[in-house]
Parts: C-alpha cells; structure tokens; sequence
C-alpha cells in the first residue's frame, strides 16, 4: 500500500495564476527527476496550493523531497473524504497510537474550497470524537500547548490528516530564475551558490577542485550540476570566458565584507554577493545544512 505525502510551497503562491502554475509545473517535473534519478517510484498529482506524492519507500522519499527547492514542507497524511463523520471517523483511527495515557492534544483545522461547515465546525467535532473515543486513557483537550497536535487539511471533496510537518528547503523551484555563475572554492562560496539555487537559479559552478568536499556537497541538491575546473592563478579571466561562453545572466562570490572592499574583479554581468552579510557562525550552520547527507 502507497503513503501519502502532501507537499506545500510558499513563494509561489504569491505569484499570478499563470505564473503559479509554471512554477508548479516545474516544481512537480524537478520532483519527477530526482525520484527518476534515485530509482524511487512515485505517483504525483496537484491541484490547486498543494502538491501529492505517493510512494512506496517513505525514508527514502522524504530525504529526496528535503533537498528539492520550493517544497517548504512536507507530511504523511492519510486521506478521506470531506464529510465531518468520515474525517471524525478516520481522525479517532489516526489519534490511537498518537494519544497515550494522560496526554492533552489539539485539533488544528482548516479548509479551502466550498463546505457547508467552518474549519471551527472541523476542529469541534473531531475534537470531541477524538476525546470521547480516548477517555479510557485519561486524555484532555490543550489548545496553547498540548502535547501532540493533529491537523485536518480539508480540500474540496478530501480531507487529509496529519500530526506532523517536515521542514523543505523552501525558495523556488530550480531553473525558473535564470542561471549564474558561482566560484565556490571554501564554506562560504558553496553557500553562496546554494543560496542562489534557492532562489531558483541554474547555478552552474567553477571551482579549483573537482573533488572537494564542497563540490560534492552540491551535487546532492542539483541532479545537472555542471562544474567546470579554473586556474587559481587566472580564475578571473577563466570566469568570464565560462561565463560568456555558456550565457550566464550573472556571477557569484562568496566574500566576505573585507574580501569584497578588496576584490578588483571587473564584469559586464551583475555580480551577486549572497552571504556577504552573513558571519562565520551563520555560515557555519548553513554549511552544515548543506553537506548534511541525512536531509
């Protein structure tokens, strides 16, 4: 039997119609990809604001889906129709092996598209199905800090229910920016290349090893990176030649304020600076996120 994974992104759904669903499109083909990719299988539909997933291999596909730009989050969530007594029904099976003795839990509602109840009206009766079908083990409602929280997301005709929310990188999904080009050489810089892929930038990278630690830290998060290997004595000449011959729309630094009064690098393309403000604690955290092989 196949797990449910409902996806949800941020950025997107501040765009217009039209350009939400580009983006969602290219959202779902990256998602594709990568399972393709990693021979996991998966099904996948979307409507509109959410995107399914559904999958065989839950470990797996829940570390694929951390490292693909634009998903925000992400939850295991089972499914039933929109009816109060089905979602009351499937939300006291769900809460069984969640609510043990003596815990205090809340139901946290919401709804999108034409009912003829309110998310209140969700939150009330399941809440007192839930409770009533628990009272053996001596469970008690906490709306400001309860000990386990379960969600009903009721969309349309479905509704879906879940306990939890898996952290995704979030940004835009790859390729809808345009592409750069990144010198990533130490932390810093391989920072500053992510971040531009989170932006949803094509971040194709020049380095002085094809092999650091770096380097390969950034293959997990791009399926096509493309790496091209630089002189350190004629990095800024090579840079430029790269950068014109494959038709970059900007460079990538990662300097550091100091490092960026200093530099003399000259360009007709805009150069961006994404970490310039950030100190070596905030990068530090950042690269662990990066070459963490467990997202």
């Amino acid at each position: 039997m196949m797990t449910l994974i409902l996806l949800r992104y941020g950025e997107l759904a501040l765009k217009s119609k039209k350009v939400r669903q580009k983006f969602q499109n290219a959202l779902i083909k990256n998602i594709e990809d990568v399972f393709l990719d990693k021979k996991t299988e998966c099904g996948i539909s979307s409507d509109y604001g959410r995107i399914y997933v559904y999958v065989d291999d839950v470990s797996s596909s829940i570390k694929i889906l951390r490292k693909v730009f634009g998903i925000v989050s992400l939850s295991l969530v089972i499914e039933t129709t929109s009816k109060i007594s089905d979602i009351c029904n499937a939300a006291v099976k769900y809460s069984k092996k969640l609510l043990t003795d003596g815990k205090d839990f809340a139901i946290r509602a919401r709804r999108s598209g034409t009912h003829p109840y309110t998310s209140q009206d969700i939150a009330k009766a399941v809440g007192f199905t839930v409770l009533s079908a628990n009272k053996d083990k001596k469970i008690k409602v906490n709306l400001s800090d309860p000990d386990v929280e379960i969600f009903v997301e009721v969309r349309n005709n479905k509704a879906f229910i879940f306990h939890e929310k898996i952290p995704g990188p979030g940004g835009l999904p790859l390729g809808t920016q345009g592409k750069v080009l990144a010198l990533v050489t130490d932390e810093r810089s391989m920072a500053a290349a992510w971040l531009m892929m989170k932006r949803g930038c094509k971040t194709d990278i020049t380095c002085f090893d094809l092999h650091s630690k770096h380097i390969e830290s950034l293959r997990t998060w791009d399926l096509d990176l493309e790496i091209e290997k630089i002189s350190k004595e004629k990095w800024r000449e090579d840079i430029q030649k790269i950068a014109e011959r494959i038709d970059a729309d900007g460079l990538v630094f990662g300097w550091n304020l100091e490092e960026f009064k200093e530099d003399i690098t000259r360009s007709n393309l805009p150069i961006f600076h994404p970490v310039i403000g950030l100190d070596d604690e905030e990068i530090e955290k950042l690269a662990e996120k990066i070459m963490d092989d467990e997202i």
